[in-house]
């Protein structure tokens, strides 16, 4: 049977048919040469059936495929000319191919070729393929095993991400790049942790001498529930861990300096978390979704972090943010709806926006002094947070930062301050009382549409003067069908305008409500010849719309 086996794999390798179930080929001389003829004659016409493609420098890219699936060959050479590249997309959502092979002269598997190919089984890449291109099988569910040659070199993060069904990988052990050990694809010098078949293992401890888990290395692998890292891992990737949804706890190296963007969301299940002592750098939503997480506490050494580490952690009552974190980016807690309590020690200079967001049950937060910055919404709908304490070096409040928090009665805004966002306090429906410490700052637009409060200043600090008519005011006078006149004053402050006609009994009305912004503002009445007599006086001062006075 050797010369029939040897014969097909020839046949196979040299390209000259494309499924390896088209003809049987026997030991016969006389069928052997019809064969050859035949299928030299039959493979140009299968592969324009069944692939599209474009031939470019004398080489053949395959574009698309529309054939019917099965186990797929698809050739090295057809019409003479090498087959040496798949598009990307070329074979997206083939969900009738169950087996594939690959030959060698493909020297790069491109960007998601395969991407969606739902019913893939299993996969042989050919010697020569040099690289595996991220998410080039992307999404093959039923994925179950792959075999690669020596020749590659290259295998990108998330080639075979949400394969959920992976369970082996088998590789030349000639490979200089890969090697595996215990099933799991590791570097040559197993340093770095590549690739962790998704399918297979309850738990898994990565061994000694690993510095690096790789992005995706471990992402999707449903099964695990638990698994241990060792003290001498220096970085964790890019979703490393996204989508371990039974893992139940984790501990991380003193060692450890890294973890990157999205490593551990979806971890669902995960109820502790030990961040140990060494790490300084936590990427953009590296912990989204945790939602088995209640406490958290971030050690010393963390000196940047990314955007949401904590987005959405719904099962989150306490953190706490050590001495030494310096930055703790954007939306740090966003949606952390059971969270009461959070401490941020005095090395942390900006709340980001978004940092609270819809924290609804946040009843006590404490700020460092070294705080200079409330970010656009940070304390947005926190609306069971009573008060709130901000030290003495705010300079800023953004837009929206308290909107809605129904509960805050009363807020002190330190000296510092010098800039208050639009709405920044609306809604706060119990706000009663709103203290300033310095000078008036400048404000966007009605900061505190919504409450009852009154705003209270300090005599002796600037900007508080009521407005008045502008001395010397050309405009003051009678103008093309008006009266009217400029008034003057800090920018913030409001007043309004009132009207009689009889100053020995006099009945005001206010005829126009207003707050300086830029420059002086005009008034101007068209009203004025209905009456025999009008008098006008300023009244009712406002700061941000609220009534204004001294303490």
């Amino acid at each position: 049977m050797k010369g029939k086996n040897d014969t097909t794999s020839a046949l196979l390798h040299d390209g000259r048919f494309g499924h390896r179930h088209w003809l049987r080929i026997h030991q016969s001389f006389t069928l052997r040469v019809f064969a050859t003829v035949l299928v030299s004659l039959l493979v140009p016409f299968v592969l324009r059936a069944q692939f599209t493609f474009v031939t470019n420098n004398g080489a053949i890219t395959i574009t698309g495929y529309s054939g019917p699936g099965g186990d797929v060959v698809i050739p090295a050479v057809t019409n003479g000319l090498p087959v040496t590249e798949i598009r990307t997309n070329a074979f997206f959502n083939s969900t009738n191919i169950s087996s594939l092979t690959i030959p060698g002269s493909i020297a790069v598997i491109a960007y998601k070729a395969f991407t969606q190919c739902t019913g893939l089984t299993n996969v042989m890449i050919g010697d020569g393929t040099l690289s595996i291109e991220k998410f080039a099988f992307y999404y093959c569910t039923a994925l179950r095993n792959v075999v690669m040659p020596a020749s590659v070199t290259n295998i990108d993060s998330g080639a075979f991400y949400y394969c959920f069904a992976l369970s082996t990988i088998a590789l030349d052990p000639a490979n200089s790049s890969y090697s595996i050990l215990d099933g799991v694809l590791f570097s040559k010098d197993q340093t770095t942790l590549v690739l962790h078949p998704q399918a297979w293992g309850s738990s898994y401890t990565i061994p000694a001498g690993v510095k690096h888990i790789a992005d995706y290395a471990l992402a999707s692998c449903y099964g695990l529930a638990s698994v241990t890292i060792p003290d001498g891992v220096l970085t964790i990737g890019n979703l490393a861990f996204d989508n371990l949804f039974r893992l139940q706890s984790l501990t991380l190296p003193d060692s450890l300096v890294s973890i990157g963007n999205y490593s551990f969301e979806y971890c669902e299940g995960m109820a502790q978390l030990d961040l140990g002592h060494g790490v300084s750098t936590i990427g953009t939503d590296a912990f989204n979704s945790c939602k088995g997480l209640s406490r958290i506490s971030i050690p010393a050494s963390v000196t940047n972090m990314g955007d949401k580490v904590f987005w959405y952690c719904t099962g989150l009552t306490s953190a706490e943010v050590a001495e030494g974190v310096t930055s703790i980016g954007n939306g740090l807690f966003f949606g952390c709806s059971k969270l009461t309590t959070v401490v941020l020690p005095d090395t942390v200079t900006s709340l980001g926006s978004n940092t609270f967001w819809f924290c609804s049950s946040l009843t006590s937060v404490t700020l460092g002094s070294a705080v200079t910055n409330v970010g656009d919404y940070a304390f947005y709908y926190c609306s069971a947070l009573p008060g709130i304490s901000l030290g003495n070096a705010v300079q800023s409040i953004g837009n929206y930062a308290f909107y809605g928090c129904s509960q805050l009665q009363t807020i002190t805004l330190p000296a510092s301050t010098r800039t208050i966002g639009a709405q920044a306090f609306a809604s706060c429906s119990a706000l009663t009382s709103v203290y300033f410490d310095g000078d008036a700052p400048a404000i966007g637009s009605s900061p505190f549409i919504g409450d009852p409060a009154t705003v209270y200043y300090l005599p002796g600090t600037a900007g508080w003067d009521a407005p008045q008519i502008a001395s010397g005011d050309p405009s003051l006078g009678v103008r093309t069908n008006r009266f009217g006149f400029n008034i003057a004053g800090s920018s913030g402050i409001g007043a309004t305008v009132q009207v009689c006609t009889n100053l020995s009994n006099p009945v005001w009305s206010v005829v126009r409500s207003f707050t300086i912004t830029n420059g002086p503002y005009y008034f101007a009445d068209p009203l004025w010849l209905n009456y025999p007599l009008r008098f006008y006086r300023l009244a009712g001062r406002t700061y941000g719309g609220r009534p204004l006075a001294p303490r």
